[in-house]
């Protein structure tokens, strides 16, 4: 998460998506715009460089721009108005900080979803105290809006499961399936600095 965090930051033209966690090694897969679609299978150890390297030796022609100066070191958080792939390079940030909230909610992440228009991320999670899994969609916010995303996310998805809030999806394995709207909490209120600690946190 952290190299993917970096690289799509520094690579606006192109889009990480979908990031497949559910097996013994990652897929990733980088869409360019007007551009090719390739996967790679990086190995969990596999750092910043490494994962750049293997993105230009999947898509030849094409160049995966080096982490912007800084990146490391400052706190980058983006303003509101930034783009859409800049607040998904943030979203990446926050998970790849701690995993343990998924574990303690009893949930664990195996894949995260985005798409070239939309302003929200599908964030699918597997239940791990029932079977089946459940699609978080997350909206790209800014800024501190999204400081411990794995914290809040987890906490509005058990909530929703105890309430019985969620849209069946179709089941996959005969599992069953849930889509969770996180967007639905601040319907109807007015943002504000302390909008993500009411609605979210």
């Amino acid at each position: 998460m952290v190299a993917c965090s970096t690289l799509q930051r520094a690579n606006p033209d192109f889009l990480l998506s979908p990031l497949d966690l559910s097996g013994a090694q990652a897929r990733m897969c980088a869409v360019w715009d007007e551009g090719p679609k390739v996967t790679v299978v990086p190995e969990g150890d596999t750092g910043t460089e490494q994962l750049r390297g293997l993105l230009e030796s999947a898509a030849p022609g094409r160049q995966v721009r080096a982490p912007l100066p800084g990146h490391g070191r400052e706190f980058w958080a983006p303003p509101e108005g930034a783009p859409a792939r800049t607040r998904y390079a943030w979203l990446l940030d926050q998970f790849s900080v701690d995993s343990t909230h998924w574990r303690m909610k009893c949930l664990n992440l195996v894949a995260v979803e985005a798409d070239h228009t939309s302003a929200s991320v599908d964030v699918i999670l597997e239940r791990l105290d029932a079977p089946g899994t459940v699609t978080a969609r997350v909206p790209l916010l800014a800024g501190k809006e999204l400081v411990g995303a794995p914290d809040w996310i987890a906490s509005r998805v058990r909530t929703a499961l105890a309430e019985g809030i969620g849209e069946p999806l179709p089941a996959h394995s005969d599992q069953p399936a849930f889509l969770v709207e996180l967007a639905r909490w601040c319907r109807g209120r007015k943002r504000s600095p302390e909008w993500s600690d009411r609605c979210l946190g």
